[in-house]
């Protein structure tokens, strides 16, 4: 802007001059000299075009990495490797009173232990959606989706053959109306008196064991299907969610998430006052710009997935039977880290 001022001001002055009308240098070199002053001192008012920016993007990636090596060890312990990534994205928009976000949090990791082979010990990917429309600067209208899976096979350890999950199996999606209320930029709560939960088994196998609360298969007298599980469960209700996300202190990181659901009109009256509960604590330690430190954790309760219950006998941990047990998840490394946030 400052150079289109500077040569059209100068095309101006030269235009001005006469042909016949002799000018000394050194007092055209003067005026040339205080028009770039005057051009200056526009600039400096804000004359320029300011570019206006509505979507920030962002990137978080982390790779963690830890072994232990045991040669002759007298106190015993087996070697061991894991490797564990993560990656953090999110893009946000917000232009008048219309706001969007979007958030995709992923995590997968494998380890070698002794001579156990190649296992996964975490496998979660968590997508969010948000579009809100502003009526106060700290109260929204929203509505909500969010989709939550794992990438790949899951097996009943230390039997490698027995599948209990896979990609979409289960898969989780939620759809939700309601009020979200943002009293703090690190702080919101939404709440949601209209959802509908769709929990999908899309592994027929699976789902005719009624894996993840699906309705099994019906079998005859001989154990045969007369009729195959169904592959999705839908029910309704209301759900509510919260996340804290603030640096609270130099190079700590917190951000915590909490999703509760209540099926407030199934045909069950068991199930109208169960509550599934989701809740997931991430805590990075920044050591530089490349190295850092995490610890997740994640609770879950689904009165609908069945975990195996153990019971001590002569000495011997035997299956007794399977039910609803709280779920509990901590991982924590070390390793390279990169950020990346940009606005346009």
């Amino acid at each position: 802007m400052r150079i289109a001022l500077l040569i059209s001001s100068l095309v101006f002055c030269l235009a001005g001059q006469v042909p016949g009308q002799a000018r000394a240098q050194d007092t055209t070199l003067l005026e040339i000299d205080d028009l770039v002053k005057v051009v200056d001192k526009l600039d400096s008012q804000g004359t320029h075009i300011d570019t206006v920016t509505y979507w920030t993007l962002g990137c978080k990636a982390n790779l963690n990495y830890s072994m232990v090596t045991l040669e002759n060890w007298a106190q015993g312990g087996e070697s061991s490797i894991a490797f564990l990534g993560t990656v953090n994205t999110f893009a946000r928009y917000k232009r008048d009173r219309i706001r969007f976000e979007t958030t995709l949090d992923a995590s997968y990791g494998i380890q070698s232990l002794g001579e156990t082979g190649v296992r996964k010990n975490e496998d979660r990917m968590d997508l969010n959606m948000t579009l809100g429309y502003a009526t106060t600067p700290v109260l929204n209208y929203s509505a909500l989706f969010n989709f939550r899976s794992q990438f790949t096979p899951g097996y009943a350890y230390p039997n490698d053959s027995a599948v209990v999950s896979r990609f979409f199996s289960p898969a989780y999606i939620v759809v939700s109306a309601g009020l979200e209320y943002k009293p703090f930029p690190y702080l919101k709560f939404n709440l949601a008196p209209l959802s509908s939960k769709l929990t999908l088994v899309t592994s027929q196998q699976l789902a005719n064991q009624g894996a993840f609360g699906v309705e099994p298969a019906e079998r005859d007298g001989s154990g045969r299907i007369v009729k195959p599980g169904k592959v999705f469960r839908q029910e309704t209700g209301a759900s509510f969610f919260a996340r804290f996300q603030r640096e609270v202190a130099k190079n700590v990181v917190i951000d915590q998430k909490l999703d509760l659901f209540n099926g407030y009109a199934q045909d069950n009256p068991r199930s109208r006052g169960k509550v599934d509960v989701n809740s997931e604590t991430s805590i990075q330690l920044k050591v530089n710009r490349f190295l850092s430190a995490s610890i997740f954790v994640q609770l879950i309760y689904d009165e609908d997935a069945e975990v195996p219950l153990y019971e001590r006998r002569g000495g011997q941990r035997v299956q007794v039977g399977t039910g609803p047990r709280t779920q509990l998840k901590h991982v924590s490394g070390v390793g390279l880290s990169m950020t990346f946030e940009e606005r346009r």
